[in-house]
């Protein structure tokens, strides 16, 4: 049996998001959500998860490149976009005194809305990877979390490459590439808990059907592993066919199925081995 962590990014970046985790989480169908707190629609998201801080870990999508900034000092008042993010990090360019005010201040409003810690931190389209951004979220922690209650989505997957056969594997490799085993070798230094595994990429259309997807997340996967995924509904955003798709797979008794065919049991990260 693989104890797995199946978590939901996203949460309060809009209602058919929020309410498809809602869903998700009281059916005992995830483990985990990540929380977009800079959303006009976080406030009343918050409320509605609140019920669900003993049932599932809930974290911070920590996000960079949508929506407004909550701290000062931003060009425009606007984040910038993930490209001019991408190019800013690896040219380390990145003004950090901005970041870290940007990161602390997102911790709060978590904070204030939740009346907790988030129990891990990820990113908005997989920043915790970027160079600068990545030592900024560890000095982060090591001031304001005990490192025993905290943990950080890790990417790193060393057979990635040997399973690159189509673009959504091709996707995996580049992740690795941007950052993966750089972020594993971090947070490895630093002492901090992270995950095993890493699953659940794919390109987030619904190209190919999700319920053929999913069986090869659940069989590569290993234990005390994350699978990601953006479950959703109504969401008018730019990837709301795929979001629909996972809803409605998740929601199947196919499913439990599949989970049932790879020996799999959807775990919050306390009720796994963590990996230093």
């Amino acid at each position: 049996m693989k104890n797995v962590i199946l978590s939901a990014d996203d949460y309060g970046q809009n209602e058919g998001i929020s309410q498809a985790i809602i869903q998700l989480a009281e059916r005992k169908l995830i483990s985990a959500t990540s929380c977009l707190v800079n959303m006009d629609y976080w406030k009343t998201a918050a409320s509605l998860l609140r019920p669900y801080q003993d049932k599932i870990d809930i974290g911070l999508h920590f996000n960079l490149t949508e929506g407004k900034p909550l701290s000062i000092g931003w060009k425009g008042g606007q984040l910038p976009s993930l490209k001019s993010l991408l190019f800013q990090s690896f040219a380390r360019l990145l003004n950090k005194a901005q970041i870290t005010a940007e990161l602390n201040t997102q911790i709060d409003a978590f904070v204030s809305a939740m009346g907790f810690l988030p129990n891990f931190i990820d990113g908005h389209q997989h920043i915790q990877l970027f160079p600068q951004i990545r030592e900024i979220i560890v000095n982060t922690i090591k001031e304001r979390f005990n490192p025993e209650t905290l943990y950080i989505r890790c990417i790193w997957d060393e057979f990635a490459s040997l399973r690159c056969r189509n673009r959504n594997e091709f996707k995996r490799v580049a992740l690795q590439l941007l950052g993966g085993l750089a972020l594993k070798k971090t947070l490895v230094k630093h002492n901090i808990l992270h995950n095993q595994s890493f699953s659940g990429v794919y390109d987030l259309t619904a190209r190919i059907p999700y319920d053929h997807l999913f069986p090869n997340f659940l069989q590569t996967v290993q234990n005390n592993g994350i699978i990601m995924c953006h479950p959703g509904t109504r969401s008018k955003d730019a990837i709301y066919e795929a979001r629909e798709a996972e809803l409605l797979y998740f929601m199947s008794s196919q499913f439990a199925i599949d989970c049932d065919r790879f020996q799999i049991k959807v775990s919050r990260f306390n009720g796994v081995v963590p990996s230093r």
